[in-house]
């Protein structure tokens, strides 16, 4: 199934407000909890906003 540009860049735009409101939740979270990713391990609540954050990052760059 493929989707027309507009119906990405719409999808990309809300994904990336749940990423931010995801972000706004993990600051209230204990800094000393982790939680597992499926490849990395256990991440910190730091370690998965810089994950967030980079993985961002990269497919940002994909799209230009």
């Amino acid at each position: 199934d493929k989707s027309s540009w507009e119906d990405l860049k719409s999808l990309f735009g809300i994904t990336r407000l749940e990423t931010l409101n995801l972000a706004r939740e993990l600051i209230k979270v204990d800094p000393a909890q982790t939680v597992p990713h499926n490849q990395l391990g256990p991440l910190s609540v730091l370690g998965w906003l810089r994950y967030l954050n980079t993985h961002a990052f990269f497919e940002s760059k994909r799209l230009k």
